[in-house]
């Protein structure tokens, strides 16, 4: 059973929290942010495909909110952008089943975050 603090908003707003924690407070540039911000929030991968993708899905959409323009050639860039092409794919492929835990921000995000830098990525 899913708790309040697993809703994609509760998600997000940590993961924007830590983001703008680093930007202002750590002043790091922000493709560092986004950095430290994955290390943060990595440990709650593990706590399932759902978690993962929110937490994955609210990165990739405080770095669009910062205005962040990923270097596809960086490796860190690449295995995280893989990471978020996978929990997309599992993610739509899994819709249906997922529909009482979906809320219409999620919709939002994971198009918004596709659209800005998954439709750009072609791994090699």
């Amino acid at each position: 059973m899913m708790n309040e603090l697993d809703s994609y908003a509760s998600l997000r707003n940590i993961v924007r929290g830590i983001f703008r924690s680093a930007l202002n407070a750590r002043g790091l540039l922000p493709y560092q942010s986004f950095a430290y911000t994955y290390d943060e929030v990595e440990g709650g991968f593990s706590d399932g495909g759902f978690r993962q993708l929110c937490l994955l899905v609210a990165l990739f959409f405080c770095a669009t909110e910062a205005g962040l323009v990923l270097d596809y050639d960086d490796p860190f860039t690449h295995d995280v952008l893989s990471e978020l092409r996978e929990a997309v794919h599992e993610f739509e492929a899994r819709k249906s089943e997922n529909e009482p835990s979906v809320d219409d921000d999620l919709i939002s995000d994971v198009k918004r975050v596709r659209d800005a830098y998954l439709t750009k990525f072609d791994p090699v």
